[in-house]
């Protein structure tokens, strides 16, 4: 996909991630559950400290265009985000 347009803003920003096993044994994993957790500070999001946003846990199976919720975020605005999964094994 392509940036959007100069002058052109984007209503709602989304987000996306992938799933990969650590060991081959793993491989087939199935997404059940997710959380995302967006700070707007990478020393906030390793404390624990979702001040823009967090989605508690979400069952689906969705990761991609999913749609962020949080804080209004300005122009430009930097934040860092992770995402926490759960398998078919919980």
């Amino acid at each position: 996909r392509g940036a959007p347009a100069e002058g052109l803003g984007i209503a709602q920003r989304r987000l996306a991630w992938g799933l990969r096993a650590r060991e081959a044994a793993l491989r087939g994993l199935s997404q059940r559950a997710y959380q995302i957790r967006v700070a707007s500070s990478p020393a906030r999001l390793t404390r624990g400290v979702a001040d823009l946003w967090d989605s508690g846990r979400v069952r689906s199976d969705e990761s991609v265009d999913v749609v962020y919720a949080g804080r209004a975020l300005a122009s430009h605005q930097e934040c860092f985000w992770q995402v926490r999964v759960w398998d078919q094994d919980g």
